[in-house]
C-alpha cells in the first residue's frame, strides 16, 4: 500500500512539473476548438427512475431514454 501512494504521488509531481505556463494559445481560439471536437454520450444507469429526456442547450436531444439504454 505505500508503494503505490508513494508512486501516486510521484506521478502526480511529474504531471505538475510538466506543466509550462508559458503558452501562446488564445484562449477564445482554444475553447472554440475544444468545443468543436467536444462529444458526449449518455447513459440510462438509475433502475429506480423512470424513463428520461436529455436536453443540449435547452433543446431535447434524446427522449425517452430507458434503464440500460444508451446513445451513440
Amino acid at each position: 500500500m505505500k508503494f503505490s501512494s508513494k508512486f501516486l504521488v510521484i506521478c502526480s509531481m511529474l504531471v505538475l512539473a510538466a506543466c509550462d505556463s508559458d503558452n501562446n494559445i488564445q484562449p477564445e481560439l482554444f475553447v472554440a476548438q475544444s468545443l468543436a471536437a467536444l462529444k458526449l454520450q449518455v447513459l440510462h444507469g438509475s433502475p429506480d427512475a423512470p424513463a428520461v429526456n436529455v436536453l443540449v442547450n435547452g433543446g431535447e436531444e434524446l427522449s425517452n431514454v430507458d434503464y440500460k439504454v444508451g446513445s451513440a
